[in-house]
């Protein structure tokens, strides 16, 4: 008999859970690298958007754009349950609160390919896609921009 047909059936599912798990944490862990930044990072010059971008890695291709979102995990996650509503049918969930966030814009990009960003601050509505765990995964930046 085959090695993998005598593997209880109660073992490939809990494998297959666990792997499971383990990718929507990396995504998760990623949406944060990428979106989150609670407390906010205290930064002495006008510098922020230029050195949290290139302290998450942010910077490789130069992106046009990204959100930081000053809001503590908890609020993130609960904007995945009771504190966001689904978004026109779209799989997004819109929070229902307002949240302050720095918009970072790509401003100039230097003979050395160095990406220089401009910071806005503001406060705005979320709009997050959230995996089987209630997780945050995705920000989608033009709904939320358009909030």
């Amino acid at each position: 008999m085959e090695t993998w047909k005598r593997i209880p059936l109660y073992l490939v599912a809990v494998t297959y859970l666990l792997l499971g798990a383990a990718a929507s944490n990396e995504q998760y862990q990623m949406f944060l690298n990428k979106h989150h930044d609670n407390p906010t990072t205290k930064i002495e010059n006008s510098g922020y958007c230029d050195i949290l971008m290139n302290y998450r890695k942010l910077i490789q291709s130069c992106v046009p754009m990204n959100i930081f979102i000053h809001a503590s995990e908890t609020q993130l996650q609960d904007v995945c349950g009771d504190g966001g509503v689904p978004y026109h049918g779209t799989g997004n969930r819109q929070s229902r609160q307002s949240y302050p966030v720095t918009i970072c814009r790509l401003g100039v990009v230097t003979r050395t390919r160095r990406c220089i960003y401009y910071a806005t601050y503001s406060n705005m509505r979320l709009f997050l896609s959230c995996d089987e765990n209630n997780l945050p995964v995705l920000l989608d930046e033009v709904l939320t921009l358009g909030s």
